[in-house]
């Protein structure tokens, strides 16, 4: 996850907006394998990390 914020702090709040809301949408299309633990972790990892970016800039 130290990546990714890295990756945001690069980019226009736009170009951040763009791509959280891309995350996002692609979370809701992938179903979930609740099965899978490295699914569970990653999905987790990135519905924190997008719902904490829009709590802090939105």
């Amino acid at each position: 996850m130290d990546d990714l914020r890295e990756t945001f702090a690069g980019m226009t709040p736009d170009e951040a907006d763009r791509t959280v809301d891309a995350l996002a949408d692609m979370l809701a299309a992938l179903p979930a394998d609740d099965a899978d633990p490295v699914d569970r972790a990653t999905r987790a990892g990135v519905e924190g990390f997008v719902m904490g970016y829009r709590t802090n800039h939105t």
